[in-house]
Formats: structure tokens, C-alpha cells, sequence
């Protein structure tokens, strides 16, 4: 009886809080700044929403009528007709009423106490919102920005992203964030698009604020049990998938790496600011997004002078783009990597079919990491451990990027059942790395005989 107890006792879990059958956030647009001093990030987060059940004729004729109704008395409206919408009652994060928290427009935004109206739900911990904003914006804008036929329409969506509007009411909870508007019953009838503004924390476990190897301050997603849940309120939900935009303004002499389609535009603020923007048209679970900021820099290998350094002529042609990012103290380490980063590619496409992604940055992250290795879409943490010198951990680099593959494109439906893609992986990195390894050197006798 015990050992069934314990196998039914779900107390460990992460718990899913966001309401994904009601709602789907299907875009992210966020704009951060780090304070390295504070070991925060701040800024804000713009949700792009829709409903997930369309409502039927009833429905909508009985929401506009109450909808009318509480226009002129919130309090009289016919309660019933709420029963498939949450109680809640309108705080903020303090639990103080929302008509003391907002002074004079209280009027505009007091939510009749205890009434039922819809809540968005989103899966968050350890960070704290300033304020949440109704952006206004007409349906046609909508449809325009996010037309199936058409690629996303980038510079619309960060003209609407970056709109304030109205106030929402709000609450943070320990594992969540709850948004409402007043009178709003049925998620159809919620805002479409809803902006957070807000900041983390320094004991947030999403991201891991640490010296790096050059004893300078980074900051990275360290793939924590919580996921990203500290680094931006989300639907965390392996079927909650969603694209995103992403931008990150830095003081000179820090690089950001993160999830995207494709490198970064990189431009420079009027303040002396880097301004890093990333974006990603492949629809992915919130918990797969990476970053990671500090004072790295690309190793660039001159192929002429290394001698170990071996490719077929045409592997640019025939694998994606990589780049690696290490410490300045580790760049005489870097050789091996792009001896063998180039071959792996190659060979994991070769059985696995085309790569999914565009590009494939590569970062060797501080000596916390209690990993060998960590692969999110784009973007590949590594050990230090792995740079042996002789290829012997380089295992763990096929390992890794079979993940894009089995862990990131193709994943099973909950987190229960993980170890389908740590299998898949395990399985394959010895072939992929004994294929490399004979490859290069079949290279390494016919270029150096």
C-alpha cells in the first residue's frame, strides 16, 4: 500500500498552472536590460494571445448582454451566467485592492469584489511585476503581423510591442502570475495582446548569475528544474508552443547568445548601449529558450595555421553556420572544438536528415555548470570538462546535438517521460563520434601525410 502511495505522490512536481486550454500565448516579444551590480534583469515582456475555444452563438449573445448589464451596475448582473469563468478579486501583488494601488483611476479599473471573470494564467516564479497593460490594437493589425501565408511581420510586432496601454488587474502568486480585466467573462472577449513589465530576481533559479573563468560576471540559463519560469512569466508547457522576439541591451565589452533563427542584429543606443535583437519564426515550448550574457568572445580559427584543424573543403557548403564562444583564458582551447564541431554536423545530418535550425552558436560556460553539456534551440552550453585536448570528451558534443533532434524539435508530450530522448541520444553519440573520429583521421593522413 505504501510503495502505491509513493508512486501516485505528485508533491515533487513542477506544478502547470497556466490555463493552456483556455488561452494560447502564441508569440513572445521582450525587451531586458542586466544590471550586473543588482544581478537582475528588468524590462518588460509582450504576450500575444488567442483563445482556444471559439465561442458558440449562446455564449456570445449572453456575454455581450452581461458585458451591457455590468456597464451600468457591475453588481447587478446575473451571476449565473459566469459559472464557466474564475473567481477572482482584484489585487495586486501585495493583496492590497487595485482601487487603493491606482488613486484617481480607480474608477476606470475597480473590478466588482469577488466577481467571476477570465483569467490568464501564467507559469511564473521569483520575479516581481511592476504593472500589466492592455496594448490596444485593431484585429486587421493582428492578422497582418501573424498571416500564415507570410513570414512574421518583425518591425509591426515591435511597434505594437512596444504600446502601453490601459491598466489589467493582477496578482502574483508563488507559482504564478493571474492577469484580468474588469467585466471580461469568456477568453474571447480578453485582450489580445497584454504587456508585463516587470524584473527578476537575484535567487531566481532560472538563471545563474556567476563569475566566469576570467573572474568577470555573466549570467546564464542553466536548464534549472524550474525551467525559465524565473526569467519570464510563460504558459511552460511542452504543448504550449510559441515564437518569439527578443531584445537585450548591454554595456560595451558583454555578448549575448541566445535562441534565434538566425545571429543577431547588433546595433548601438544613443546612451553607448549594444543593442542585441534575435527573433524565431519556429514555433517551440518557452521552457527550450536559452541566454546567456557576459564578457565572452568568438574564436575565429585560421584554418592555414592550425595544422589540426582538418575539413573537406566543401563542409561549409554542406552544414550550418557554427560559432564558439569561450573565456579569453580558454581560446587556446578552442582548436578542438572547430576540429570537430564541422565533421559532427555533417555526419548527424547525414543520418538524421537536414538540421532543423539555421545556425549552431556554441559556448563554453563557467565551471558551476553541473552539466557536460546543454542544447536548447541554436544554442549549445558546454563544459570546460570537455576540452580535454585529445577528443575524448568531445562525445558529449555529439551527444548534445542529437538533442536538436530528439529532446528539441521531436519530445515527448509531459516531463515524465524525458528519458525517451536522453536514450535516443545516448545511443547515437558513440556512432556519431566514431564517424567523426575516423573521418578526421582519414584528414588528418591525406592533408599532414
Amino acid at each position: 500500500m505504501e510503495e502505491a502511495e509513493k508512486s501516485t505522490d505528485h508533491s515533487n512536481d513542477l506544478p502547470l498552472m497556466a490555463n493552456i486550454s483556455d488561452i494560447h500565448v502564441h508569440h513572445y516579444v521582450m525587451c531586458l536590460r542586466p544590471s550586473m551590480v543588482e544581478r537582475i534583469l528588468s524590462g518588460w515582456i509582450t504576450l500575444f494571445c488567442m483563445p482556444n475555444k471559439q465561442p458558440d452563438a449562446q455564449e456570445h449573445l449572453s456575454s455581450k448582454s452581461l458585458h451591457n448589464q455590468s456597464e451600468k451596475s457591475p453588481t447587478s448582473a446575473n451571476r449565473d451566467e459566469f459559472d464557466n469563468c474564475r473567481e477572482s478579486e482584484c489585487s495586486d501583488n501585495c493583496g492590497e485592492p487595485a482601487t487603493e494601488r491606482i488613486g484617481n483611476n480607480s474608477e476606470h479599473l475597480a473590478c466588482p469584489v469577488m466577481s467571476k471573470e477570465f483569467t490568464l494564467i501564467l507559469d511564473s516564479d521569483s520575479i516581481v511585476v511592476y504593472s500589466v497593460k492592455e496594448v490596444e490594437v485593431d484585429e486587421e493589425s493582428l492578422k497582418n503581423c501573424f498571416d500564415e501565408g507570410n513570414p512574421v511581420c518583425k518591425s509591426d510586432i515591435w511597434e505594437i510591442s512596444r504600446r502601453d496601454g490601459p491598466d489589467l488587474c493582477f496578482s502574483v502568486e508563488e507559482n504564478c502570475v493571474k492577469i484580468w480585466k474588469k467585466r471580461v467573462c469568456y477568453s474571447h472577449m480578453f485582450p489580445k495582446v497584454v504587456k508585463i513589465h516587470y524584473h527578476t530576481k537575484p535567487e531566481g533559479q532560472s538563471l545563474k548569475w556567476i563569475l566566469d573563468q576570467g573572474k568577470s560576471l555573466c549570467v546564464f540559463t542553466h536548464g534549472n528544474w524550474i525551467n525559465n519560469r524565473s526569467w519570464f512569466p510563460s504558459q511552460d508547457a511542452p504543448t504550449a508552443m510559441a515564437t518569439w522576439q527578443a531584445e537585450v541591451k548591454v554595456t560595451k565589452g558583454y555578448n549575448v547568445i541566445m535562441s534565434g533563427d538566425t545571429n543577431p542584429s547588433v546595433t548601438e543606443s544613443k546612451e553607448g548601449l549594444k543593442i542585441f535583437q534575435f527573433y524565431s519564426d519556429f514555433k517551440m515550448p518557452t521552457s527550450t529558450l536559452s541566454l546567456a550574457i557576459g564578457q565572452w568572445t568568438e574564436s575565429v580559427i585560421n584554418r592555414e595555421k592550425e595544422i589540426n584543424v582538418v575539413s573537406p573543403p566543401d563542409i561549409s557548403e554542406r552544414t550550418i553556420p557554427y560559432r564558439v564562444f569561450l573565456p579569453r583564458t580558454l581560446h587556446e582551447s578552442a582548436p578542438e572544438l572547430h576540429s570537430y564541431l564541422p565533421l559532427c554536423l555533417q555526419i548527424v545530418t547525414d543520418i538524421l536528415g537536414p538540421h532543423p535550425f539555421q545556425r549552431q552558436d556554441v559556448l563554453v560556460v563557467p565551471r558551476c555548470f553541473d552539466s557536460l553539456g546543454m542544447a536548447s534551440p541554436s544554442v549549445l552550453y558546454l563544459s570546460q570538462s570537455v576540452l580535454a585536448g585529445d577528443f575524448s570528451m568531445c562525445v558529449r558534443v555529439a551527444h548534445e546535438i542529437c538533442h536538436t533532434w530528439f529532446g528539441i524539435v521531436i519530445g515527448p508530450r509531459d516531463w515524465t517521460e524525458e528519458w525517451l530522448t536522453e536514450g535516443f541520444c545516448t545511443y547515437l553519440e558513440d556512432i556519431v563520434h566514431a564517424k567523426v573520429m575516423k573521418v578526421r583521421s582519414h584528414l588528418l593522413f591525406k592533408f599532414n601525410p
